[in-house]
């Protein structure tokens, strides 16, 4: 009998990632107690219309078995109009994300001052590219720099996965390494190290990593 191969184990997701599509965990106090004021906390009332959507959350924070405390609300919020009023039956967690998909980008979350709900913009997608050489270049960063070792390093790397030169650097920088192709047709620079090693291209080099470090770190601060 063939042996099963065995997969990538996947991570295995929380409650609230499934339950909460529009909820920011990220931001949110880690703590056993956030999520029970969040999956356990009933809510039952009647709100008459007219009223917004603000006004909807205000009150199931308030009236919630648990009280909610409210640290910030976006003024997105305040233009939904609802001409009938509103029955909020259920856990305070999900008519806060029931709320929220009324909006494209609108989160939520629960700080240690309170429940936060506002327009988040998405993270930035990274490429492939940057993703790598983004996270190899801010690992070896050292006293606002990367050192020549790192950098052939990280050159070498990037070889492996076969990125392309001119693709990767900037238009500019790819431009001077182009015109000393031509000239020098039978050795031309076509690695990540290679142009690292030479002095008239490795400032290019650098320069794309070091973007590439920019991108990466924005899309980890929203982790924080």
């Amino acid at each position: 009998m063939p042996f099963k191969k065995a997969g990538r184990k996947k991570r295995k997701k929380h409650p609230w990632e499934i339950l909460w599509s529009r909820f920011l965990w990220e931001r949110s106090g880690k703590s056993i107690d956030v999520v029970h004021l969040l999956m356990v906390n009933s809510v039952s009332l009647s709100i008459p219309a007219p009223c917004t959507h603000r006004d909807v959350v205000e009150r199931v924070a308030s009236c919630a078995a648990t009280p909610i405390l409210i640290e910030s609300l976006s003024d997105n919020l305040h233009t939904h109009k609802l001409v009938r009023g509103q029955v909020c039956l259920g856990y305070a967690g999900d008519l806060f994300n029931q709320i929220a998909t009324n909006y494209p980008t609108m989160r939520w979350w629960v700080a240690e001052q309170g429940l936060n709900m506002d327009i988040v913009a998405p993270d930035p997608v990274l490429s492939s590219f940057d993703a790598l050489a983004g996270k190899l270049t801010a690992a070896s960063w050292q006293n606002g720099r990367l050192s020549k070792v790192s950098l052939l390093e990280i050159a070498k790397e990037l070889d492996t996965h076969k990125y392309s030169l001119r693709k990767e650097l900037q238009p500019k920088h790819w431009r001077g390494i182009a015109n000393y192709n031509q000239k020098f047709s039978r050795e031309p620079i076509t690695t990540f190290e290679r142009a690292a090693r030479n002095p008239s291209f490795v400032r290019g080099v650098r320069r794309r990593l070091y973007v590439a470090r920019e991108r990466f770190q924005k899309t980890q601060s929203g982790c924080q």
